[in-house]
C-alpha cells in the first residue's frame, strides 16, 4: 500500500471527529456571553457640553456584564492625558477694558501711567485632560445567537481640564518724551475646563460572532456643565515688586442633544 492510499484512509478516518470538533467548538464560541471587554470605535460624545471642545476624541474602555439572560451591567470609562492643543488659547484680560475712542484721544491715553501700551504672550504649554465614569444598566432581548435589542440608561460624570502656562510682558503708557516703561514680567498658569453630570436614556443592538461583539446605541444626552476658572501667577514689577495673582471664578448650564456610539467587545 503506497503512501497516497494510506493518507486517503487516514483523511477518510479522520475527517467526521474533525468536523464533529468544529462543530463542538462553533456552539461553544457563540454560546451566550457573560463578560465584555472592549472599546469605543466611534461616538459624538462631546462628554461636558453640547459642541464638542475637546481636542480629540478621548481613548474609552467599555465592559459589560450580564446578570442575567435580560439584564446587562454597563461600565465606561474615557480618559485622555496631557494631549497637546492647536492654536492659541484665549488670554483673560486681566487689567483695562479696551475703549472705542478716536486716535488723538488714544495717543492722548497712552501718557498715562496706567495705560497698557503693548501687551505680549509667549505659550510655553498648553494642553488637555479628560478623564470620567458611565455607569449604566440595559435590558437586553435576543433574537436568536447572533443579534439583540436593548434599553438602558447611562450615568456619567467627566471632568475636562485644559491648562496653559505662558509669560506676559507688557509695557506702560509713554512718557513726556513719547518712551514706554516696562510695566511688568509675569509667569502666569491659567486652568480651566467643564465638569459634566450626563443622564442618558438609549437604546440599541448588538451583534455577536464568536467571540465578538458588536454594539450600536443612540440616546439622548442630558448634561449639567459646571465651568471652572482659574488664573494663577506671579509677576515683577518695574521696581522689582513680586505680587501673586489668583482669579478663581464658576458657572454653571445645561445642555440637551442626541448621542450615538458605535464599540467592539472581546466576550468571556
Amino acid at each position: 500500500m503506497n503512501m497516497k492510499k494510506i493518507l486517503l484512509i487516514f483523511y477518510i478516518i479522520t475527517l467526521p471527529l474533525f468536523v464533529n470538533a468544529q462543530r463542538e467548538d462553533s456552539t461553544k464560541q457563540n454560546k451566550d456571553w457573560k463578560f465584555a471587554a472592549g472599546v469605543t470605535l466611534y461616538s459624538n460624545n462631546h462628554y461636558v457640553w453640547n459642541e464638542n471642545v475637546i481636542e480629540r476624541q478621548p481613548l474609552e474602555f467599555n465592559f459589560r456584564y450580564k446578570i442575567k439572560n435580560h439584564h446587562v451591567l454597563r461600565l465606561a470609562l474615557p480618559i485622555s492625558w496631557k494631549v497637546n492643543k492647536a492654536g492659541e488659547p484665549e488670554f483673560p484680560n486681566q487689567r483695562y477694558p479696551t475703549y472705542e475712542v478716536t486716535l488723538e484721544d488714544y495717543l492722548e491715553k497712552l501718557h498715562e501711567q496706567d495705560y497698557i501700551y503693548a501687551n505680549y504672550y509667549k505659550i510655553l504649554q498648553f494642553y488637555e485632560s479628560l478623564y470620567g465614569v458611565s455607569l449604566g444598566y440595559d435590558y437586553n432581548y435576543s433574537f436568536g445567537k447572533y443579534l439583540s435589542l436593548f434599553g438602558g440608561i447611562d450615568f456619567a460624570y467627566n471632568h475636562l481640564q485644559v491648562d496653559v502656562k505662558y509669560y506676559n510682558i507688557f509695557y506702560m503708557g509713554l512718557d513726556e518724551n513719547g518712551k514706554s516703561e516696562l510695566g511688568n514680567i509675569s509667569v502666569n498658569k491659567l486652568r480651566h475646563g467643564r465638569v459634566g453630570y450626563s443622564i442618558k436614556p438609549l437604546v440599541g443592538f448588538r451583534l455577536n460572532f464568536q467571540k465578538l461583539l458588536f454594539e450600536a446605541n443612540l440616546g439622548y444626552m442630558v448634561v449639567k456643565s459646571d465651568f471652572f476658572y482659574n488664573l494663577s501667577g506671579s509677576a515683577i514689577g518695574k521696581e522689582g515688586i513680586i505680587y501673586d495673582i489668583n482669579l478663581p471664578t464658576k458657572w454653571t448650564n445645561y445642555v440637551k442633544y442626541f448621542m450615538y456610539n458605535f464599540s467592539l467587545y472581546y466576550t468571556f
